[in-house]
């Protein structure tokens, strides 16, 4: 899985940083043209991304560590409110507040441990490194629940070669899908020691 990948966690908002504009001026990319399909207009009253406006960029998890090659941080699920259009709040859950949840950045090599917090009323949770070569006993398996009010650290070790995008997401048995439709999902990128792209470029990630 290459870094420039899109990633997609099946939410209905995007975000992304100011590069991606230019990116999303889809009339003038090829292959786009439908071939004249009508694909629907959108509903009355939908939230629409205005033209040529900045996407607003996905908050950063914080390493809290002073530590170099370790990352350390808290993620707690929690109900929260949302307001995808003007005037209508949705309630949601979130990671630490948001959806989707902040971003992650780590370095292949760093030792990683990110303390989970479940503070979902009335259902167990975890969190699942989906795609990541990390310890089947940190994955954050269905059979390997943390009941409501209970913290538990996932610890793992990005090993050489592992750069990439990928993305985090709960998977309790039985909630998975309705825990990721009501919010908990979010984007984790793991960067070369050595990156062959100039930092000029930087990256555009986009949920």
């Amino acid at each position: 899985m290459h870094r420039r990948a899109f990633l997609t966690a099946g939410l209905v908002t995007v975000f992304a940083s100011p590069r991606a504009i230019a990116q999303m001026k889809m009339d003038d990319m090829p292959g786009m043209d439908m071939g004249g399909h009508d694909m629907g207009a959108a509903p009355q009253g939908a939230s629409m991304l205005p033209e040529g406006e900045a996407l607003r960029e996905l908050p950063l998890l914080a390493n809290e560590a002073g530590t170099p090659g370790l990352f350390r941080a808290k993620l707690t699920a929690e109900p929260a409110t949302a307001r995808f259009a003007e005037g209508l709040d949705t309630p949601i859950l979130g990671y630490n507040g948001v959806s989707p949840g902040p971003l992650i950045e780590a370095t292949e090599g760093d030792r990683v441990e990110i303390t989970f917090a479940n503070r979902i009323p009335e259902e167990t949770s975890t969190i699942h490194w989906h795609g990541m070569p990390v310890p089947a006993d940190q994955d954050g398996n269905p059979m390997d629940p943390v009941a409501t009010g209970a913290d538990r650290t996932y610890s793992f070790d990005l090993p050489e070669g592992s750069a990439g995008s990928y993305w985090y997401h709960p998977h309790p048995h039985g909630k998975t899908a309705e825990q990721v439709y009501r919010g908990l999902a979010g984007a984790f990128v793991v960067k070369p020691k050595v990156d062959p792209i100039p930092a000029g470029y930087g990256d555009t990630v986009l949920v």
